[in-house]
Parts: C-alpha cells; sequence; structure tokens
C-alpha cells in the first residue's frame, strides 16, 4: 500500500519528531492533539528538529544557506496541525502517540476507527501495551500494528514494527514498506512483554538501577562514565528524564510483572512520579530541566 498521507495523534515527547521524520520524506502528515498548545508544540519540534539537521549540512557545505532555507520550506509545507479529525478522512496510515495507558489508547482507536478511510491502517507508537487490546475496540483489527519508534525519532533509524494476534500479513508488510519509505530501519515482531529493544534495554538499565540504589552511587557519575565510555550516547538516568519518567515507570513495572525480579524498578523513580516530577517534560525529574 502506497501511502500518499499520513497522520499522527498526540503532540507531546514523540509527536513532533514522528510528524518531522515523515515530512522530511515529503510525505504529508497532520498532527492532531486536543490542546491547540501541544499542537503548536509539535510543529515547533518538527521545525526546529529540520533546521538543526539542514544548519549541520550547510556547515559541512552540502547545502547553501539558500537551498536549505528551501528545503525548511518544503518540509514545513508537509505538516499541517489539527484539534480535530476533520482532516482524517484521506489518511493511509495513522500512528497514535498518546500517554501509555490502554484506555487511553483504546478510546484514540475508537475514534480513529469512526474517523479515517476502510483502508487506513491505525498504528501504535506503544513501547509495551498490546496491539491486540487496541485493535479489539475497532472493526479493523486486522489493519491494528505496533509502530515504536526510539528516542529521537528524528534520528534513532530504528522502528519495531509489532504484530498483535489479528494484525494481517499485508499490514505488517505495509507498515514495514512504511518505514523504508520514511528512511527508517524497520524490524518486525511478536506482541510479547518489552518487544525486542526494551527487553534488551530495560534489563542492563536495570541493572545500573539496582546498583546505584543497593551501592548508594551517585547516579550523576554513573551517567557521566557511561557517556565517557562511549557505550551509550547518553548515561541511563538523564535519558529516562527525555523519555519521561512516568513512560519508563510504566515500561519497567510491565517487564517486572511479565518475567520476575531479573527486571528491577528504581525505587527513587517511583517516588518522582508519584510527586509528579517526570523529567524533562516538567522540568525535574532525577535532574532539574531548565524551562
Amino acid at each position: 500500500m502506497f501511502v500518499s498521507k499520513a497522520a499522527v495523534v498526540g503532540g507531546g515527547t514523540m509527536g513532533g519528531e514522528i510528524a518531522q521524520a515523515i515530512a522530511a520524506a515529503d510525505i504529508p502528515v497532520v498532527v492532531k492533539d486536543i490542546d491547540q498548545k501541544f499542537v503548536d508544540a509539535a510543529l515547533e519540534k518538527a521545525k526546529a528538529v529540520t533546521e538543526g539537521q539542514l544548519a549541520r549540512l550547510v556547515k559541512k557545505e552540502k547545502l547553501t544557506q539558500e537551498q536549505a532555507d528551501a528545503r525548511l520550506a518544503e518540509v514545513m509545507g508537509n505538516v499541517t496541525g489539527t484539534t480535530s479529525y476533520e482532516e482524517f478522512g484521506d489518511v493511509d496510515f495513522v500512528i497514535e502517540a498518546v500517554p501509555e495507558k490502554m484506555e487511553i489508547k483504546q478510546a484514540v482507536f475508537r475514534e480513529l476507527d469512526a474517523a479515517t478511510p476502510g483502508h487506513a491502517i491505525l498504528a501504535s507508537n506503544t513501547s509495551a501495551l498490546s496491539i491486540t487490546e487496541m485493535g479489539e475496540t475497532t472493526l479493523r483489527a486486522d489493519k491494528v500494528v505496533g509502530f515504536h519508534f526510539f528516542y529521537p525519532a528524528s534520528v534513532m533509524p530504528l522502528v519495531e514494527v509489532i504484530v498483535g494476534e489479528d494484525t494481517s500479513q499485508e499490514t505488517a508488510t505495509a507498515a514495514y514498506n512504511f518505514a523504508q519509505a520514511i528512511k527508517k530501519q524497520p524490524i518486525v515482531c511478536g506482541e510479547i512483554p518489552g518487544f525486542v529493544v526494551n527487553r534488551i534495554l530495560m534489563a542492563t538499565i536495570g541493572e545500573i538501577w539496582r546498583a546505584q540504589e543497593e551501592q548508594g552511587l551517585s547516579l550523576q557519575k554513573i551517567d557521566e562514565a557511561i557517556a565517557a565510555a562511549q557505550v551509550a550516547p547518553m548515561g541511563p538516568f538523564f535519558l529516562t528524564d527525555l523519555l519521561g519518567l512516568d513512560t519508563v515507570l510504566h515500561v519497567a513495572e510491565h517487564l517486572r510483572e511479565a518475567y520476575g525480579d531479573r527486571f528491577y524498578v528504581h525505587a527513587r523513580m517511583r517516588e518522582l512520579v508519584a510527586q509528579g516530577k517526570l523529567g524533562a517534560k516538567t522540568g525535574e525529574g532525577f535532574y532539574e530541566h531548565g524551562r
């Protein structure tokens, strides 16, 4: 299936990044959220990311500033924002990127089922939740699939295409092809807790969390050491702040419930989430962030 127009529901941490990746591949995309301020934030994020990408090309003398300005206009011309579903009548592929709560996602999928044409594929950017359960709220469970980006979505090439119990082979293939069309590297996996990447990532980070709490280590020094060793672009605590402590906690608890004590849940992270300190998006988490 050729995707001539896509949509993203949710203008939060990932929404603007996902929309930018689609727009940069010259595919029109509409971003929806329930509040105009979140729509505006997503559009600003897409613009800032594009400007950064083009600035690097200008610095490397691969583009002139004039060419970069023209390209910026082209990319941003592919993105529109909305607070309603009026522009969803002709979309081919929708990516839901709302908070990681099943009841919210199911409500969105019910709305999308009514607002989009019958051929449209409905995808979720979930990092842990059941694709099958989302699909069950629609009349097209065969066209519901996981489509999980990694932060920052404008840079990270990997996309997990997650196949639920009812997802058709045609849908999985179309999602795989769409990921390639937006210059991402897809992998297909089944619907198991943590999918592929989070099972590996959270197992590793969990052991760092465990050591930090049991030995009273400095989380800042841990982050600095990991970054200095270049085993990861940034340390796990700073990464958690960027991703959102609530999101990471949800995944960590989900994996612990599924696989037992070998997946560790950081106690301080639980406390911070309970206090509403969710990382960069609220200004404070493991670190303080200027807003």
